[in-house]
Parts: C-alpha cells; sequence; structure tokens
C-alpha cells in the first residue's frame, strides 16, 4: 500500500529505491541530518535520557510508553492526512469534470 511505504520512507525506515515504490513520486527521509524533524527527533530523545536519568524503573517504562504512543498517533495521523488528500484531488477532478 504506498501510504504506508511513504510513511516508512518519510520515517527513515525503508531504505530502498523509493521512486519504483512510490509510482514515481519523490520521497524523502524526513529524520535524515539537517531536517527539521530529525533536529526535533533528536531533541525529544536527548530530553528523553535527561528525564529517564531522574526516574525509577516505573517511571522509565511511562517515558517510553508515552513516546511509543505519541508514535502511534502520528501514525495514524499521518496515514488520515494521506486519505484526505486523495479525497481532496478526486473532490477536485470532479468539480473541474462539471
Amino acid at each position: 500500500m504506498d501510504k504506508e511505504i511513504i510513511y516508512y520512507v518519510m520515517n527513515g525506515d525503508i531504505d530502498l529505491p523509493v521512486d519504483v515504490l512510490t509510482n514515481k513520486i519523490m520521497v524523502e527521509d524526513e529524520f535524515v541530518e539537517g531536517r527539521e524533524c530529525g533536529q526535533l527527533y533528536n531533541e525529544v530523545y536527548q530530553a528523553r535520557w535527561r528525564l529517564e536519568e531522574r526516574l525509577d524503573a516505573k517511571g522509565k517504562r511511562d517515558v517510553e510508553r508515552i513516546i511509543d504512543y505519541m508514535n502511534s498517533i502520528l501514525k495514524i495521523f499521518s496515514m488520515k492526512m494521506y486519505d484526505y488528500g486523495l479525497e481532496t484531488k478526486k473532490a477536485s477532478y470532479e468539480i473541474m469534470e462539471l
């Protein structure tokens, strides 16, 4: 499914010839060094470790859960945005045909 391939490429989870996988559109890893998501992720990662230094084992598990849940929310949000983009594109073609 294209939307999941795009999601995984953007997260850096797939390192394959992207244009072959995604119908010739260019999709970039947004977490490579120098990209805004990569910089923000690095800040989150560093804050996580600073926080975990002050917590007991249960607190550390809670921090890990928070990050895991936020990643799950991000994936759901991304998949919905993709779907909304497709619907918007379809609707614009329908309007042009009228």
